[in-house]
């Protein structure tokens, strides 16, 4: 091969060799060019997502600290309202987000509490109603009783048991003049001594033949009945009256609380009432809790065997 030929064959080799290089160069400008533009839309998202976090961020921090009272600002974590809350220490933060959290705590067991609370008024409530209704159907039948009376004294049983239902003050007939009523039994004192006089005044001559002692406790003899809770409504230092009958008879120790403080006139009256509604309210089971250590209310025991078959 000629020597031009060998010049013109490595000036060809050497152009095609310059315009490799120079295509690789061009090809790896533009490589890094996409790989700028695509790190320079990684860097805006990210940038965008760190902006969207800060503001996430300021505005729970804000909320957290304007949860706090002025008082446990200054005083539990030491700032005022002025500080900017993005500038608090992360344990600050911390503390607020515990402080608030047991705050949250007592908070629900004071609701829970006024929830318990409430329930239990509606539930007494609806036991009033209750007994209301009841009431009420007494009242009811007692009226027609009444007018289907024929004498003075079935006017006279029939107006007691209406007193008893409405717990209110007794009536009573003066014996030398039945036609004549008189409010006898609420001006009779108390004490041992007007016992006699309570008795005389009530009308309780023992019954020729006594009754069975099974008799339930809403057939108690009406004069009996007043004298009984005349007599156990005075309350006592010993508290050997209506109180400890009404525990006896197992009545709820919320309800003889609520009945002291209504301050009833004759609030053993309450509790026959209530205990009436035990099928086993009976005169005997009656004179066996007056007869009991506890009580010793021999007195009221013997008026009752006087007029009923308790042994």
């Amino acid at each position: 091969m000629s020597t031009r030929a060998k010049m013109s064959k490595s000036a060809t080799k050497g152009g095609k060799k310059g315009k490799d290089k120079m295509a690789s160069k061009r090809n790896a400008v533009t490589d890094l060019t996409d790989q700028n533009e695509a790190l320079l839309k990684e860097k805006e998202a990210l940038q965008q997502e760190i902006a969207q976090t800060t503001t996430k961020l300021s505005a729970l921090v804000h909320r957290l600290v304007d949860s706090l009272t002025e008082k446990a600002r200054k005083k539990k974590f030491h700032f005022t309202k002025e500080t900017d809350p993005m500038k608090l220490e992360v344990p600050v933060l911390f503390g607020i987000i515990d402080y608030l959290a047991e705050n949250r705590q007592q908070q629900d067991v004071s609701v829970a509490a006024r929830i318990n609370e409430l329930e239990t008024r509606v539930t007494e409530m609806s036991m009033d109603v209750a007994r209301l209704t009841m009431k009420t159907m007494a009242y009811e039948t007692g009226f027609a009783d009444l007018l289907k009376c024929q004498t003075v004294d079935e006017v006279e049983n029939r107006v007691y048991e209406l007193q008893f239902v409405a717990n209110q003050e007794y009536q009573t007939f003066a014996v030398n003049d039945p036609q004549k009523p008189a409010m006898i039994a609420s001006n009779i004192s108390l004490d041992s001594d007007s016992h006699n006089d309570m008795a005389r005044l009530l009308n309780l001559d023992p019954p020729a033949v006594k009754a069975r002692g099974d008799t339930h406790i809403k057939d108690l003899d009406p004069d009996l009945k007043v004298f009984i809770i005349k007599n156990l409504s005075q309350e006592k230092a010993s508290r050997v009256d209506w109180r400890i009958l009404a525990e006896r008879f197992g009545i709820a120790d919320e309800t003889i609380s609520r009945w002291e403080e209504m301050k009833h006139s004759l609030p053993m009256g309450k509790v026959l009432a209530a205990w009436a509604d035990n099928p086993g309210a009976t005169v005997r089971l009656l004179h066996r809790h007056l007869m009991s250590p506890q009580m010793r209310c021999t007195l009221l025991a013997k008026r009752i065997a006087d007029y009923y078959e308790v042994d």
